[in-house]
């Protein structure tokens, strides 16, 4: 049972790829082992129902106007919220992933039609790998948001380092189907990554974020003011928007306000994710929300 999960990720893989074998390797220790029992639970989990979507507000480069959010995965785990980094690695080694990925972009697209008096410029979810290497991921994608009576030109898909380095074939028509709808694309941990520059003129994307990594070394004496002044130089310069995450005190958005131009800022200094009816009185507190 422990060999399981390698061995079906390694299949999945090979059926994606043009080679003719590949060979599956053992867990090399005891998470990896423990990962088929977590696994079936995650997929009872799903079938039950228990994910669900938090919401982390995007706050506009002013501080006075709610731009929208990020929608993040959580599991309710018999009472117990976890976050997606208790999950999410096992998830992806099989398809289930692409079960909670669309699960996720249903929820949103519900909350989205919920909220649509809301006037929220935009709705950021987060993809994998595997998401983008499905065929039908761009077509099911904009017909979910669609069927929902939502607009594409609210919705920003999110993609990150490592989808960007595969540049795999599959991926690279998904994000320009999706951008032919007037769906948004966002480089998420931008700069974390040793191809983040050379394939950023590749594919269609339309806004990076800054990852939270360089906005909590800024007072640390490291060269993070340094590369966050670049990025945002390089974002100007291809005409793209740029997101500032992991903001957790006024003396960190003031250093980087004098660093970049930021169209919006996400982080604990404004709130922490929340769930869909604490998000709707978190927004109140703007004009015209609501």
């Amino acid at each position: 049972s422990d060999f399981f999960l390698p061995a079906a990720s390694t299949l999945q893989d090979l059926r994606r790829s043009d080679n003719a074998y590949s060979i599956a390797r053992a867990a090399v220790n005891s998470t990896e082992g423990s990962g088929y029992r977590l696994h079936q639970q995650i997929k009872s989990a799903f079938q039950a129902g228990e994910f669900f979507a938090h919401f982390q507000p995007i706050i506009a480069n002013d501080l006075n106007s709610l731009l929208g959010s990020e929608a993040l995965i959580r599991w309710n785990n018999h009472g117990q919220i976890m976050g997606p980094e208790t999950f999410i690695a096992v998830a992806e080694r099989t398809d289930l992933i692409l079960d909670l990925g669309y699960t996720m972009l249903e929820q949103v697209a519900r909350q989205a039609r919920a909220w649509a008096d809301m006037d929220l410029a935009l709705y950021s979810v987060n993809t994998s790998v595997r998401q983008l290497t499905d065929p039908d991921f761009a077509m099911r994608a904009i017909d979910i948001w669609e069927n929902h009576g939502c607009d594409t030109i609210n919705l920003k898909i999110e993609i990150t380092e490592s989808i960007l380095a595969m540049d795999h074939p599959v991926i690279r028509s998904n994000l320009e189907q999706l951008r032919k709808a007037g769906i948004s694309i966002a480089f998420d941990d931008f700069g974390t990554g040793f191809s983040s520059l050379s394939y950023l003129d590749k594919f269609p994307v339309d806004s990076i974020k800054i990852d939270r990594v360089f906005v909590q070394k800024l007072t640390a004496g490291s060269n993070s003011r340094a590369v966050i002044e670049a990025m945002g130089l390089i974002a100007q310069q291809l005409n793209l928007d740029v997101i500032v995450e992991g903001v957790e005190d006024q003396a960190s958005l003031e250093q980087i306000r004098g660093l970049t131009p930021v169209t919006g800022w996400q982080g604990f200094l404004f709130s922490r994710p929340l769930p869909a009816q604490d998000f709707e009185q978190y927004a109140r507190q703007f004009p015209g929300k609501l």
